[in-house]
């Protein structure tokens, strides 16, 4: 999820304009339980550590990142899912700069 969202890039031009690959390890690992009456939920945590070479890339991209989820939807109908999530993430730049967030999801879903 987070090379897809391009957190981390797959390669680098170096100075004499050759594509340098660079390294990551990530994971995830979710669990999901059904409570019944159409209710389920699911716990999920990820990571990233990224091998970045900053002498190439600079000190403002990303070295590592992880976020928590938890949610809870119920599907009244088959077609139908309505949920509420609460997500944590933290990311962490090479230039040992910090941050974090917490979000708030709201979910509502119609299959046709």
């Amino acid at each position: 999820r987070y090379v897809g969202l391009n957190t981390a890039n797959g390669a680098v031009l170096d100075a004499l304009g050759n594509l340098q690959t660079i390294d990551s390890q990530n994971g995830a690992i979710a669990y999901r339980h059904v409570w019944g009456g159409g209710w389920r939920s699911s716990l999920i945590y990820s990571a990233i550590e990224v091998d970045n070479d900053a002498s190439l890339t600079g000190t403002g991209v990303t070295q590592r990142t992880n976020s928590f989820q938890a949610n809870l939807l119920y599907s009244p109908t088959a077609k139908a899912t309505f949920g509420v999530g609460l997500l944590n993430a933290t990311r962490q730049l090479y230039s040992n700069t910090e941050g974090d967030m917490t979000r708030l999801i709201f979910t509502a879903k119609y299959a046709f």
